[in-house]
């Protein structure tokens, strides 16, 4: 797909979905949108949304020139009335070592905080948010949370580190313990009109930005971030799939090679056992008279 041009066509009701991570920080990310903001984290947190009416945006912005933004990812980062930090991030490509990555991000949160001649006390709670648009934990649930814990007693350390993981694929598998709540937040962000015009009619937040959606949908300059995006996730996946088709013929080669291998080892264990002369098993096979000994050492004639 690389190389090739996308062609965009736009029906009068379309709408970028908001799991595009500029769409979602347009939308979550503003001051204006704080109430929004809210409810979404008293849905995935399950804090009573006036606990959040103090809450502070600390990345606002949107970058003007989204081209050299597009490969980056745009996250919220938001602060409790409690001093408590929250970071809300979207992921649509898996990355390798995930996991990995949500702790050093969420660790560097953490540590931020202190300043010269502070005390651990005044350290606050840091709270990690992965939508995924990709299955990353082994696990029957659309939501998982995960804190310090004691391995076999389960005893809680401390909660000052939680990492939250929502993975969007599972809302349409079978057998997933789902949160409504949350769920009608991932239904949003997928960006069915359809889904979204039900939930607005229940959910005001959701209803709200809906709204914000629907303008920000026809916008010139978000069309171009949308393409832009789409693009180069079309083109990332491409390389994926070029580079797992490039190591499957990889290792068929090498199982070939393999395989021929064994089959010339063998033929020249035969030969060595049948008492052949060891200049023509080396023409026959390929084998250097020094394998052949090799060879003769392994078949116990030598």
């Amino acid at each position: 797909m690389s190389g090739e041009s996308l062609t965009f066509v736009y029906s009068e009701d379309f709408l970028i979905p908001p799991k595009f991570d500029f769409m979602f920080k347009a939308i979550f990310g503003q001051e204006e949108n704080k109430d929004i903001l809210s409810a979404f984290l008293s849905a995935v947190l399950k804090i009573p949304l006036e606990q959040f009416e103090d809450l502070e945006i600390l990345n606002s912005e949107i970058s003007k020139d989204y081209d050299e933004e597009k490969k980056s990812i745009l996250d919220v980062r938001v602060r409790t009335s409690k001093g408590e930090n929250i970071n809300i991030e979207i992921q649509l490509q898996p990355i390798k070592s995930m996991a990995e990555r949500i702790v050093y991000y969420l660790s560097k949160m953490y540590i931020r905080q202190l300043k010269e001649g502070e005390g651990y006390n005044t350290l606050k709670k840091c709270i990690s948010i992965n939508i995924l648009d990709f299955q990353m934990v082994p696990l029957k649930k659309l939501h998982s949370v995960y804190q310090l814990y004691e391995r076999e007693e389960k005893h809680r350390l401390t909660d000052v580190l939680e990492v939250h993981i929502i993975e969007i694929p599972k809302m349409y598998e079978g057998g997933i313990y789902k949160e409504k709540e949350v769920e009608d937040w991932l239904k949003f962000l997928e960006g069915r009109k359809e889904d979204i015009e039900v939930l607005a009619k229940e959910n005001k937040a959701i209803d709200k930005a809906y709204n914000k959606l629907k303008v920000l949908s026809k916008d010139d300059k978000a069309r171009l971030e949308y393409e832009a995006k789409v693009a180069w996730l079309t083109d990332e996946i491409t390389r994926i799939n070029e580079a797992k088709l490039e190591g499957v013929q990889e290792g068929i080669i090498k199982g070939l090679q393999e395989g021929r291998l064994k089959q010339k080892i063998e033929i020249a264990q035969n030969m060595v056992r049948e008492g052949i002369d060891i200049g023509l098993i080396c023409k026959v096979t390929g084998f250097s008279k020094k394998e052949i000994e090799e060879v003769k050492k392994n078949v116990g004639l030598n």
